[in-house]
């Protein structure tokens, strides 16, 4: 008869590893689910068996603003005059969109609290359609906290939006993300929208797309207002990236304006005619090249092909390094690599600003 099978080294240790790894992952998961868990970040809660959340609105809610400019009268108010605003520093600064504050001399901003302050216009940008406000109030304010880059949105997140539609403050929808990276849209310069079906209407203009954790994805812009045999269009909104809002905050802080260099180039996208008769694919087309600017000064004509910007082609430069002047820094030079026809040539031009 054969004795009992003892334990090798291995076994015991594969059994410890087991045995730690599922006491881990339960120690992870009550992080998450219990009160306060998620490691300091606001979970959505269950509420007699019903999602809720509750507690992430409560940490946002406080950095949101009502936003009224000369002209706007009324809790109702047709959405001239009104609009939105997130507080990014307890210093009473806020972000909001530029056109809500276009022209305006006389600006209010209410906070969820109801108190009354004037602003004043800190900078502006109508490429980004982004803006700053400063309030002078006479404690610290609650400033919203920006989602980590490092956990960019992704189509199907859940988000929320929060501002003051038609001048009614504190208000919450929720939807999901339904596309990033809107463009060709009209609605600015620089766009690179996150699209949405949370509600967003006139007047919540400037206020906060936030994720379920209630940090700041993004600044609500605009609404698809478009019509077709009677029918408006519904469930589609966009924001402004949080990233995008976050440079802009910084720039403007520093300057009072977006730095952005200029180097006369106009391009666009290569078409498949030219891709194919040039057999590059990864290029920009340069469709306009401005008088006396540097790159005219460089012998670049319409019609070449940019493949790179210090050695980097198109697909690997960003659209926030476009939009906030990282790429075009003003007094730097820069290497470009161009084909025109068959032949390949390089320039360098030194970047003014605009």
């Amino acid at each position: 008869m054969r004795g009992q099978r003892q334990a090798r080294p291995r076994e015991l240790w594969l059994l410890f590893a087991q045995t730690v790894t599922i006491v881990l992952a339960l120690l992870f998961v009550y992080a998450l689910v219990a009160p306060g868990g998620g490691f300091g970040r606001e979970q959505p809660a269950a509420i007699d068996g019903q999602l809720s959340f509750s507690a992430s609105l409560r940490r946002i809610m406080p950095s949101v603003v009502s936003i009224r400019t000369g002209g706007s009268d009324g809790p109702l108010a047709d959405g001239f005059g009104i609009g939105s605003g997130v507080i990014v520093d307890a210093a009473g600064h806020i972000l909001t969109n530029h056109h809500v504050i276009e022209n305006s001399d006389d600006i209010t901003v209410i906070t969820g609290q109801g108190l009354s302050l004037d602003a004043e216009v800190l900078g502006s940008d109508p490429a980004t359609d982004l803006a700053v406000l400063r309030v002078f109030p006479e404690e610290p304010l609650a400033a919203a906290s920006f989602q980590d880059r490092r956990a960019p949105v992704q189509v199907g997140d859940v988000v929320m939006a929060v501002g003051s539609p038609y001048g009614l403050p504190s208000t919450a929808s929720l939807g999901i993300v339904s596309a990033v990276g809107r463009s060709a849209l009209g609605l600015s310069r620089y766009e690179h929208f996150i699209q949405t079906d949370a509600a967003i209407n006139h007047g919540s203009s400037g206020g906060a797309l936030t994720n379920v954790h209630g940090e700041l994805v993004g600044i609500s812009t605009a609404l698809f207002a478009r019509e077709h045999q009677g029918v408006y269009a519904q469930g589609i909104g966009f924001a402004i990236p949080a990233e995008l809002a976050e440079a802009a905050y910084a720039q403007i802080l520093a300057h009072g304006k977006f730095r952005r260099g200029w180097i006369g180039l106009r391009l666009g996208d290569i078409n498949p005619l030219s891709a194919r008769f040039s057999n590059v694919v990864d290029a920009w087309l340069v469709k306009g090249v401005e008088p006396n600017s540097p790159s005219e000064r460089a012998g670049i004509e319409p019609g070449d092909l940019l493949l790179a910007i210090n050695g980097r082609p198109p697909s690997q430069i960003s659209f926030i390094e476009e939009a906030t002047g990282e790429l075009l820094r003003p007094g730097s030079e820069i290497e470009l690599s161009l084909q025109r026809s068959t032949d390949l040539f390089a320039v360098t031009v030194r970047v003014y600003e605009r």
